[in-house]
């Protein structure tokens, strides 16, 4: 493929920029990567240099396959600064691609083969490949994402590899320069559009010797390698050891998900290389059972940074791994990787800093005026060194405003803003710019906003990072819209649309309407001033329609009341105003005191809308004795999520509606699935003592047989597929049991996040609870205490302000809700668990705290029990396992067994 006159200027600019600067023999730069790992591969052919699956490659092996490859690709069309698309998840097969597209001195441009097929278009356009590379395991999904008018490029690896053999096209070296392009790593772009980061063989070589160095890395060394293909950071995992003489262990992405099989992987390698927030899961790991350290013998080197890195995991770190030599990086695509390394000396840190230049590398701290500022100042930085890369394709605009000529050095314009302390070490601040880190992800919010922007229905909008709620740490996306005051796309249709053409990482998980975007006196958009999210209307998918009658606005006036909305309307949904269980539970206990009315759950999630519910109230009371509230007669304790096949078993999600409503939706599976819960529970919410089920629901035996029950009227004979969350595991694990009595066959039992009755016991011990508050005491110092009290005062201080009759409302509420609390724990400290035979899967949330006093362990408890436990690790915490984003991970897990 020519090379068109941009090209060739950036690869001048590249060159010129180095020879200018400094000469290739003084920064030990003499010849590129591929280069080096060729004679490593003479020297030691048999030493290994990259295993997969349990599977190992040798030098000798893994250079002869990228000849054989290489071979295969020039004869398939790609010569010297071809651009060659390698659409691959990580594997050996992407290793020897990228080695082959360098050993004839052509391109290689990763791109991950989940990205929705607009985004794949986009870069196949800006880069004009001579062969698209595909892997065989993943032919149907990537030949689904690749445009008909470049299908013809689409090359599985396995033939053209096959190619390489003939003996009539045997591999022919070629002659390669520092100044020849080497990748092309796409990244968030301002414009709705990714950039495309064009780095030389200069620049890749700068950046693996210069971080070898840094961090002493050497032929003795092996390094995990987790980064998406996507990532430039990948060039640093899948190309430094090898330079080195070291060796690689390629993780398997579904093993990312499994904190277990992470850490067995992890525990293989003597270098670490992780996001802060993996690095994070592995820390909690080895926390959760301080043995498993023991395993960790070999290791030596722990490099973290891609995003902010929290001084109280460094200090974990330092703590239960006090041998290893911990290092904090930054750096980014424009930079070849990394740029700056800290040494994590001190035991306990206080601040995270990004420490001092590596090698070869310059930087400069400038105001807004461009000049340099002085210590303890900030300011943004610039990077100059020979790893800074030519510039972005096709973007000449962008390349004059990043990439800038200073006192004869050409710089690098990071966006970052940064500071300098009295001893020489570069401290992050925050973003100059509209990027942002988040889960270690780099997203440009202009671009999460351009694509919303060209959505029908929207006028305009902001896109933040927010911590949803006061009680949160963590961030999520959250778009402000400003609507066009047509019809316009519904969220369901906004949220399907941005995914068809963002990463999922990159579609915003909250849609909020706003009056006008806020700016400041410049008139420039001013992120500062946006709204939190809990003081915004949701944006809602119906159309709005006014309320028609008494019951309606009754209904709607008990919505305001319990979930703080302020436009509710006949057509509104209880569930997308921020409804959930609880607020379910009290709508229930509400329409049963105000209307005189027994609804269920399963009543509400069937009708979610304002209208609806009037309509069934309204039906209620015309079909029934309206002061027989506690008849119960209509309601079956069961509900179906999710419609199936008739002639099998269904999934049966016991103890629960509301929260497996997502679950339902995600499963994809030929098995109908239900819902399976109690109404008497229900009316001892609704009435407390007084309810009958205060007896009979507060034993395990009670509940089982009131399950069994229900159950058996829903499916009177097996096989049978159990599952429940939390306490509904508990119930499930005994509903089984009492099944297999009866001579029925249970196929499949599944914990979501279930612990141990007896780890329960632990709240009725009054010196656990004095030792949890000492622990926060210690952990948190004096805010926790005076966050306690001002969270006491606050409740007290709602409590006052409510009127007398919504005060007294609320006192009822809350004793009947203590009743069936009490009758749910008087159940859980009866539990007596005996030994289980059946295999038994164990889903836990990755993030959980231990909320009832439980010793941190990776099965809660059940290994005590079950002879077969399987356990999985979900994402998410106790609460937001099941929720939308979460949901689905469970949902995967629970498909390989029913």
């Amino acid at each position: 493929m020519e090379s068109t006159p941009i090209d060739d200027a950036c690869r001048s600019a590249a060159a010129a920029d180095y020879s200018d600067t400094v000469a290739p023999s003084s920064h030990g730069i003499e010849e590129p990567v591929i280069r080096k790992i060729e004679r490593n591969a003479e020297i030691c052919p048999d030493k290994i240099a990259v295993t997969f699956r349990k599977n190992a490659l040798s030098y000798g092996a893994l250079i002869s396959s990228a000849r054989q490859l290489a071979a295969g690709l020039e004869y398939s069309g790609v010569s010297h600064r071809s651009r060659v698309a390698v659409v691959m998840y990580p594997c050996p097969q992407l290793v020897v691609s990228l080695l082959a597209i360098h050993l004839l001195g052509a391109t290689y441009v990763p791109i991950d083969p989940s990205f929705p097929a607009a985004r794949i278009e986009m870069i196949l356009e800006d880069v004009q490949p001579a062969v698209i590379l595909r892997s065989s395991e993943d032919s149907d999904t990537i030949i689904g994402r690749i445009p008909e008018h470049f299908s013809a490029l689409l090359q599985c690896y396995d033939h053209v590899f096959s190619r390489g053999q003939n003996p009539l096209i045997p591999f022919r070296e070629h002659p390669l320069k520092l100044a020849d392009e080497s990748h092309i790593f796409f990244t968030s772009g301002t414009t709705g559009r990714p950039k495309g980061a064009i780095s030389s063989q200069l620049n890749l070589a700068h950046g693996m010797s210069s971080s070898a160095q840094c961090f002493e890395l050497n032929r003795s060394h092996s390094i995990l390698s987790v980064a998406g293909s996507s990532f430039s950071i990948s060039t640093f995992e899948l190309l430094s050891l090898l330079a080195a003489g070291g060796a690689i262990s390629i993780v398997e992405r579904s093993d990312i998900l499994q904190i277990d099989r992470l850490f067995s992987a992890a525990a293989e390698v003597t270098v670490w290389h992780f996001v802060p927030t993996l690095l994070s899961r592995l820390i909690e790991f080895l926390e959760a059972e301080p043995r498993r350290v023991a395993r960790l013998k070999n290791l030596q080197r722990i490099l973290t940074g891609g995003d902010n890195v929290p001084p109280d995991l460094l200090c974990k770190i330092r703590s239960l791994l006090p041998w290893v030599h911990l290092y904090v990086n930054y750096g980014a695509s424009e930079t070849s990787c990394m740029v700056t390394y800290w040494p994590v000396a001190d035991l306990a840190p206080l601040k995270t800093k990004i420490g001092r230049p590596q090698k070869n590398v310059r930087l400069l701290v400038l105001d807004k005026n461009g000049k340099e500022v002085g210590k303890g100042q900030s300011g943004e930085l610039f990077v100059s060194s020979p790893g800074v890369i030519a510039g972005y394709l096709n973007r000449e605009d962008l390349n004059q405003q990043k990439f800038r000529e200073i006192d004869g050095r050409r710089y690098f314009a990071t966006g970052d803003m940064t500071r300098v302390d009295e001893a020489g070490n570069y401290e992050m601040l925050g973003r100059e710019d509209f990027q942002i880190q988040l889960n270690g992800n780099r997203i440009e919010l202009l671009e999460v906003e351009r694509t919303l922007k060209g959505i029908p229905g929207i006028k305009d909008c902001v896109v933040a990072a927010k911590c949803l709620n006061e009680e949160s740490n963590s961030a999520a996306l959250v778009a402000y819209i400003l609507p066009d005051g047509s019809v316009g796309a519904t969220v369901s249709d906004i949220k399907d649309k941005a995914r068809g053409l963002l990463p999922e990482y990159m579609v915003p998980s909250l849609y909020l309407e706003i009056e006008s975007v806020p700016t400041n006196h410049n008139g420039k958009v001013d992120r500062a001033k946006l709204p939190a999210p809990s003081d915004c209307r949701a944006l809602q998918s119906n159309e709005e329609l006014p309320l028609s009658n008494n019951i309606e606005i009754k209904v709607a006036n008990i919505w305001r009341e319990l979930l703080g909305a302020n436009s509710v309307h006949a057509n509104s949904q209880f569930f997308e105003l921020g409804g959930d269980s609880i607020s379910a539970v009290r709508l229930i206990t509400k329409i049963s005191t105000e209307c005189l009315v027994n609804l269920s759950i399963a009543d509400i999630v069937s009708n979610t809308t304002v209208r609806q519910q009037s309509a069934l109230i309204e039906r209620r009371q015309s079909n029934q004795d309206i002061t027989d509230s506690a008849s119960l007669t209509h309601d079956p304790g069961y509900l179906q999520l999710k419609s199936g096949r008739n002639d099998i078993s269904p999934l049966l999600l016991i103890n629960g509606v509301v929260e497996y409503l997502e679950l339902a939706k995600t499963l994809s599976t030929d098995r109908s699935v239900y819902a399976i819960y109690l109404p008497e529970e229900m009316d001892l919410i609704i009435k407390g003592a007084a309810s009958t089920a205060a007896t009979t629901t507060d034993s395990i035996a009670g509940i089982t047989e009131l399950y069994l029950t229900v159950i058996t009227s829903l499916q009177p004979k097996g096989p049978y597929y159990l599952a429940g969350k939390s306490f509904g595991g508990i119930i499930a694990i005994e509903v089984a049991r009492e099944l297999e009595k009866l001579g029925h066959e249970v196929a499949f039992t599944g914990l979501l996040d279930t612990v141990t009755p007896e780890a329960f016991t632990a709240h009725q011990k009054f010196h656990f609870r004095v030792t949890q508050h000492i622990k926060n005491i210690f952990k948190q110092g004096p805010r926790y205490l005076l966050e306690r009290l001002n969270s006491r005062r606050s409740r007290t201080t709602h409590r006052n302000s409510l009127p007398s009759s919504i005060a007294h409302d609320c006192d009822e509420e809350s004793i009947n809700i203590r009743v069936r609390h009490q009758v749910r724990k008087n159940a859980i400290f009866t539990t007596r668990l005996s030994r289980i035979q059946r295999p038994v899967v164990l889903i836990k949330a990755r993030d959980r705290k231990h909320l009832y006093g439980e010793k941190p362990s990776k099965d809660l408890g059940w290994n005590k029990y079950c002879e077969n436990l399987i356990t999985y690790e979900a994402p998410g915490n106790h609460r937001s396992l099941l929720m939308p984003g979460q949901a689905e991970h469970v949902a995967r897990y629970l498909e390989l067994h029913i």
